[in-house]
């Protein structure tokens, strides 16, 4: 095995193949290593939580062919886990003892389900969703008919995707959550009382004000299995045993270079100044073009673009694109039959917006966002 990278990516989900297309089309020559700690080739993450209940072949969601990274001499290591990085040496250690030697390293390690306080994976019956074997185990659950009754935790667009599924097959879901409404972070009241009226409609039912750290609690519910959708915490491990600076993710500057300049971190992993942490399959994906471009090429501050969500459950197409400073903003919102839109502006711009059932013209909403179109272009375009 080649032992001297110019380029190392460790993590092959959307920001680690960001950066290895990025290397390559900025016409960089060098030799590209990225590897992949899972079994499977890398693949389309957020595709996993939708199709648990129809199932889905192995290679479905695949980010690229095989071919793609053959024809872009992208070297793949599928299945390996890297046990240490020394940024003073420049390398890394593999699980198998190998040291491998580069140039840049580029840190995609995204994130880690969380779990409630005294909750643990060894624990029979619970569940979390997070990647391929996840779905798998959910999957084969699905098929127990000795699993009936499932209890979701976490009122998250994840939570309502994974009770959406159970409930096409046909199992008996109870929705939980901490907070007072669905989805709290992206959905104002409104849009989040319609999401919960098409949960119950599907029969799904909620616990709303649940306190998620009480685990006694949960498991005398009565649930055959509880599926814990509570978030993510970025996977700074390896980052943490180099020495680079961590806060709840690896701190990168404008230009995605960690406290060591020829490392750079992107996506789920990576805290941009003043504390953000993307979150977003998008912005994971940006975050990764940004990464390998500096990596190989003169540095450019990454743009911070807003990015939405969606959220397609129950034959529904939510939308978000909250502002930061929604506090300061002057709202205004439209109910056209099934579709419902709120718009939120600030000086005389548009600085997030809310659509539920206008999915066909969801690009059009994100645009007028980044582009913070004025209320009367607004309502001529989007009305």
């Amino acid at each position: 095995m080649q032992l001297d990278w110019d380029v190392i990516i460790l993590g092959a989900g959307i920001a680690g193949v960001s950066a290895a297309k990025a290397i390559r089309e900025a016409t960089f020559d060098g030799a590209v290593l990225l590897i992949n700690g899972e079994a499977h080739a890398p693949y389309k993450r957020t595709k996993l939580s939708k199709h648990l209940a129809s199932g889905f072949r192995q290679d479905e969601f695949q980010l690229q062919p095989p071919e793609w990274y053959q024809t872009r001499r992208i070297h793949r290591l599928d299945d390996q886990r890297v046990d240490k990085i020394n940024p003073a040496a420049k390398t890394v250690t593999l699980a198998s003892g190998t040291c491998l030697r580069w140039g840049k390293l580029i840190l995609a390690t995204g994130a880690t389900p969380c779990y409630p306080p005294g909750i643990s994976p060894e624990m029979p019956h619970t569940y979390v969703m997070r990647q391929m074997h996840d779905a798998e185990c959910l999957m084969q659950m699905m098929r127990n008919p000795n699993i009936q009754n499932t209890l979701v935790v976490g009122m998250g667009v994840l939570g309502v995707e994974v009770a959406e599924q159970f409930r096409f097959a046909e199992k008996r879901v109870t929705l939980a959550g901490r907070s007072s409404t669905i989805m709290p972070r992206q959905l104002n009241l409104h849009a989040a009382t319609l999401m919960k009226q098409a949960c119950e409609q599907a029969g799904i039912r909620l616990l709303f004000d649940d306190p998620l750290t009480d685990a006694r609690r949960h498991e005398t519910r009565q649930a055959d299995a509880i599926i814990y959708c509570i978030g993510a915490t970025p996977d700074t491990t390896l980052a943490r045993q180099a020495g680079l600076a961590v806060n709840v993710g690896i701190l990168v500057n404008e230009y995605l270079q960690t406290s060591c300049p020829d490392i750079f971190a992107a996506g789920d992993v990576a805290e941009l100044p003043g504390g953000e942490i993307g979150g977003l399959w998008h912005s994971a994906e940006a975050q990764g073009l940004h990464a390998g471009k500096n990596a190989v090429g003169s540095l450019t501050s990454y743009p911070r673009l807003p990015f939405r969500l969606k959220c397609e459950v129950f034959e529904q197409y939510f939308f978000s694109m909250l502002p930061q400073d929604i506090e300061r903003c002057q709202i205004e919102e439209y109910q056209h039959d099934r579709r419902y839109q709120c718009f939120y502006y600030r000086d005389g711009q548009l600085r997030g917006a809310i659509m539920i059932n206008d999915g066909e013209r969801a690009k059009l909403y994100e645009r007028a966002v980044r582009e913070n179109w004025t209320p009367k272009r607004v309502m001529e375009t989007l009305a």
